[in-house]
């Protein structure tokens, strides 16, 4: 069996995924890494800086929460990458999006809310019974 290539697929496949861009990595996942590392070292480093501060009496230390988170940012999106690149080595393009869906609807089940989306299996048809 021979394998498709980027030239021989349709065009229209082509465009149903992300470009892998950095770390075998898409756009959205880096954004989601950064946004959220981004978060957590400047409020983690804003109070262990402030609190630093506060004991030696120098306000001047406030002022490297900034760079400081920039570069626990690059730090920590690099290794997460490097981590996501390992997850998804061997996997099918969309692999992770099915497992997170099945997740949430295994979540929802626990609250015993009800399903948001229509799970149905079998043919969908717009003839009348009855």
């Amino acid at each position: 069996m021979e394998s498709i290539t980027e030239n021989d697929e349709p065009l229209a496949n082509l465009l149903d995924y992300e470009q892998e861009i950095f770390l075998g990595a898409t756009g959205g996942e880096i954004m989601t890494v950064v946004v959220v590392s981004g978060c957590f070292w400047f409020v983690f480093l804003g109070i262990l800086f402030s609190t630093i501060a506060y004991l030696v009496g120098a306000g001047i230390i406030v002022m490297a929460t900034l760079p400081m988170s920039i570069v626990m940012l690059f730090i920590t999106t690099v290794i997460a990458l490097k981590r996501l690149q390992l997850a998804k080595l061997n996997r099918p393009e969309g692999y992770f999006q099915i497992v997170m869906y099945l997740r949430f609807q295994k979540y929802l089940k626990f609250l015993g809310k009800a399903n948001q989306f229509e799970d149905h299996v079998g043919t969908w048809g717009i003839e009348r019974n009855g």
